[in-house]
């Protein structure tokens, strides 16, 4: 089985400071990491963002490469209708988090359809998603920055459906070939296509070389987990992945709060089985 870059993820660490994220990341024998852009790590509005001195500081002394962030969504909507303020501040906001992204050095920036207005219809979403992410994989081009879209829970989920569109492998597709951009790409989340009844091979035989990062998790019905505490067959997914010829990154965000009270302890078991399931122990 091939050996896989593995991106740790500070999700989980809201309750600790920055360093310790760093510390276990680090002691887990990783060599890179996504970053979760919340608070109190990271701040960005559609305004600024804050000063990454102390980050940067932190991952250079442990030796972490950044390779991808993930911008909470909050309020924001790239489906959001033009001439809204919503849509307005969804643009500028997206862009501060570009701006961070280069600044950390990293190649890719996540970006989902969640937020969208539940009473319009498909089409006018999906039309308005387009307009917002030409424009901003426009802008993540001229700074060194790919922009991931990737599917999010909808109504399937019993716990947190968070949008009506971009949920769904074959409007993913459509936006991509929408966009039409060499800085608009994408990231499979496994979670998230179990539920839905997709599979790995679909989504490569599909969109190919367009997947950059897969979103590498446990989960089930009440939402992600850690490997081990879910329901996804691990090494069945692995080597599907094989099968596929992919050879990037597996993120191992977590998204939510189910293991804040401990997230070393989290992330140690979490890489421990990943690595027993790739039989590189």
């Amino acid at each position: 089985m091939k050996e896989r870059l593995l991106l740790g993820n500070n999700a989980q660490f809201i309750r600790q400071p920055f360093s310790e994220f760093v510390q276990a990341a680090a002691e887990s024998g990783l060599n890179a990491v996504e970053l979760t852009l919340q608070t109190p790590h990271f701040y960005a509005d559609s305004d600024t963002f804050h000063d990454l001195s102390s980050v940067k500081g932190n991952l250079h002394q442990a030796g972490l490469e950044v390779c991808s962030t993930v911008p909470l969504p909050y309020r924001y909507s790239i489906c959001a209708d033009e001439g809204t303020i919503q849509r307005e501040k969804t643009r500028e906001y997206y862009k501060q988090c570009i701006l961070l992204t280069e600044e950390l050095g990293a190649s890719y920036l996540s970006i989902t359809g969640s937020g969208a207005n539940y009473d319009y219809d498909s089409k006018r979403l999906m039309k308005n998603g387009a307009k917002t992410l030409e424009e901003l994989a426009d802008f993540a081009g001229k700074h060194s920055v790919t922009l991931l879209l990737g599917s999010v829970l909808g109504q399937e989920c019993i716990v947190n459906a968070s949008t009506p569109v971009l949920v769904s492998l074959e409007e993913i597709r459509e936006m991509i070939e929408a966009v039409s951009s060499d800085f608009l790409k994408v990231y499979l989340d496994t979670e998230v296509i179990s539920l839905r009844g997709e599979t790995i091979s679909g989504w490569f035989d599909t969109l190919g070389e367009d997947i950059r990062l897969v979103r590498f998790t446990d989960g089930n019905y009440n939402g992600y987990r850690i490997w081990g505490r879910g329901c996804l067959p691990c090494r069945k997914y692995l080597n599907q992945l094989d099968e596929s010829g992919y050879a990037g990154p597996l993120a191992l965000t977590v998204p939510g709060e189910r293991y804040i009270d401990d997230p070393v302890s989290a992330m140690k078991e979490n890489i421990q089985v990943l690595r027993q399931n790739m039989g590189q122990v």
